[in-house]
């Protein structure tokens, strides 16, 4: 085998590699990835005591999209979804296409407030310009989910880690009240305390 041939193999297993991290219509990252690089993240954030929050943001209307542009519309407007909370995302976030029209987005070294501000920044990123369809532009909004698990004040303190899983569930629950106080807007949960909408 030549040398030619090994790095053949091996360029073909790390574009292989590549494509098991990524979300085919998206490219950012999958799910599954996120899990594994958010736990990560999270045991970190606990072992500096530093904070983290999680943000889960859902495609308002979606399905209406979809039925009245065609699929093909849709992918358009997630593939541009993704490329404009990436554009807006500093290098230490991790950002990944959770599900359908959900992306999952984990901020380490950053506190409610700051993740508030940040959230918001993106939510008005995906409102202001509308996306390209064959028929007309479409105003697409979004709804926020927000979780973050906070640092004790007490470096001392013994405070368990929550599973990634957690975290998920507490922005889910978050992201529920935001669709149900009329979507297009950001609500949040602490991990010890929550929190409604913030003005």
């Amino acid at each position: 085998m030549t040398v030619e041939d090994i790095t053949e193999i091996k360029a073909t297993q790390t574009a292989l590699e590549e494509l098991a991290m990524r979300d085919s219509l998206t490219h950012i990252y999958n799910r599954r990835h996120f899990i594994e690089l958010a736990s990560q993240e999270l045991a970190r954030s606990a072992r500096f005591n530093r904070p983290v929050t999680l943000l889960i943001i859902d495609i308002d209307h979606f399905k209406a999209i979809s039925d009245t542009c065609g699929h093909l519309a849709g992918d358009a407007v997630l593939r541009d979804i993704a490329l404009r909370i990436k554009a807006n995302l500093r290098q230490s976030d991790i950002l990944a296409r959770y599900g359908g029209e959900e992306f999952i987005l984990m901020m380490p070294e950053t506190d409610q407030t700051q993740a508030w501000s940040g959230a918001e920044r993106l939510r008005q990123v995906i409102a202001a310009t509308p996306f390209d369809s064959d028929s007309a532009p479409l105003s697409v909004t979004a709804s926020v989910g927000l979780s973050c698990w906070p640092a004790t004040p007490d470096a001392n303190a013994t405070t368990s880690l929550p599973h990634i899983n957690d975290l998920i569930s507490k922005a889910d629950l978050a992201l529920y009240r935001a669709k149900h106080s009329g979507r297009n807007q950001i609500h949040a949960e602490a991990w010890f305390y929550s929190v409604g909408q913030i003005a």
